[in-house]
């Protein structure tokens, strides 16, 4: 009989520490979880920004070249009063 104790409290001893193990790895898994969704929305966050970044970096070439064209037109005029043309 106490053969069979034994036997039960070491496979009672194994399953314990199975259960412990495969909690740890829940617990893992649940912060890596955690640690994706927030890379999730930190990358979306990003390309939001990227894409607000690039708008502008447009919207500047826009304007440089309106500037230029005027700065053209605007040397154009001065050399035809000065009479270079």
């Amino acid at each position: 009989m106490d053969d069979v104790r034994v036997k039960v409290s070491e496979a009672l001893g194994r399953f314990e520490q199975a259960l412990a193990e495969t909690e740890g790895a829940f617990e893992q898994l649940l912060e890596e979880a955690a640690k994706s969704a927030q890379l999730s929305a930190e990358k979306e966050r990003l390309e939001q920004q990227l894409r607000s970044l690039r708008a502008r970096a447009d919207e500047l070439a826009k304007v440089n070249r309106e500037a230029l064209a005027h700065v053209d037109a605007a040397m154009a005029r001065i050399r035809q009063a000065l009479g270079e043309t």
